[in-house]
């Protein structure tokens, strides 16, 4: 938007700005141990906002991109797979950060039987 290469009020740019926002208060959310659990969950959103949207407004500025589409059939394949695989990443580690299992890990590395 700096170079005026992308209109500042168009629906992408606005979308890529509040997903880059969201992505920023999920890093937030992840640097500190209370919170991993909701930033791991929050960043489920803006992993799919800022791929599809970013991938598309790439399609627009890019001359790689937009020959990758003509020339890849798979590409939205690709797309939707990476997308798919973030999502269930970011969901496995909220599984895997959430207090009530780090509490009871907590308990069995100091020798108390659950």
């Amino acid at each position: 938007m700096a170079t005026g290469l992308i209109r500042g009020g168009s629906a992408t740019s606005v979308a890529v700005l509040v997903f880059t926002a969201l992505a920023a208060c999920g890093v937030m959310l992840l640097a500190r141990r209370k919170t991993r659990f909701l930033g791991a969950l929050w960043m489920i959103l803006p992993t799919i906002g800022v791929i599809h949207y970013g991938l598309y407004q790439l399609y627009s500025l890019s001359a790689t991109v937009g020959a990758l589409m003509f020339s890849m059939p798979g590409w939205s394949l690709a797309s939707d797979a990476l997308t798919v695989g973030l999502v269930v990443y970011f969901a496995a580690a909220t599984i895997w950060w959430w207090p009530a299992r780090a509490a009871r890990s907590a308990r069995v590395n100091a020798g108390v039987r659950v």
